[in-house]
């Protein structure tokens, strides 16, 4: 039901999708991808209001099955570093012309010496459609400065171990509720300040994050209380062109 999907989607069939979304779920309650798609199809069909789609996307943080003695605390203190540790997770940094590459490429090349850079890379998959040499290594990885890793292998939990690891002071997620998305991780609390970014403006209904980049005609400030983030409202739009 849930591979079937592709082919209501392609045509436009939202409704016909959801209610197969449904099915999926009912049949396999423990797959958080399957949630993630019911949750999307809620925006492409009218009759779900912003209420309905809140409380769609709380529903998925309790599905989450993190023990509390498996969350990462952070104390307290003043940051005493040369350069703040920014991680971002995404599924492909390897497509240069992938909506969410075209849009965080440019800060990527403009952050500034005052920030150490880590991207956490979680597919696995190489890009046939928008890179035609496959020998080039992934689009960060030849940004001076950037420090790219591979985390399909690895678990939720020791995604989120490698991220403390690496002393992360700011998790942006780039992928929402989006295929592929890796969600689950900052559930974990690996960062200090976690913060939902550029696939999606809706809530994830994550409650380890805490801040949600968005812009003022997206989203007004009657919109906080349909989101678990705190809203950090741009005054133009939210994506860097």
């Amino acid at each position: 039901y849930n591979n079937d999907n592709d082919a209501f989607i392609n045509t436009m069939k939202q409704k016909e999708a959801l209610e197969n979304y449904q099915i999926a779920y009912k049949l396999n309650p423990t797959r958080l991808d399957i949630y993630s798609n019911l949750l999307m199809s809620t925006y492409y069909i009218y009759r779900y209001s912003v209420h309905d789609r809140f409380q769609y996307a709380k529903q998925f943080n309790s599905l989450l099955n993190v023990n509390t003695a498996d969350i990462i605390s952070h104390t307290t203190k003043t940051i005493n570093k040369t350069k703040l540790k920014i991680g971002y997770i995404g599924y492909d940094f390897n497509k240069l012309e992938h909506p969410i590459t075209c849009f965080v490429k440019h800060i990527f090349e403009n952050h500034t010496s005052s920030f150490q850079v880590y991207c956490y890379q979680a597919s696995t998959k190489i890009s046939t459609h928008f890179q035609s040499n496959l020998d080039l290594p992934l689009y960060t990885a030849m940004i001076p400065g950037i420090i790219t890793r591979n985390i399909s292998h690895l678990s939720d939990e020791d995604c989120a171990k490698l991220i403390k690891e690496d002393d992360i002071d700011i998790l942006v997620e780039l992928m929402h509720h989006t295929a592929g998305n890796r969600l689950r991780i900052l559930s974990y609390k690996p960062a200090p300040i976690q913060i939902s970014y550029c696939a999606f403006p809706g809530t994830t209904g994550i409650d380890a994050i805490d801040y949600k980049i968005i812009d003022t005609s997206t989203y007004t400030s009657m919109n906080q209380r349909f989101s678990t983030e705190k809203l950090l409202r741009m005054k133009n739009g939210f994506h860097c062109y």
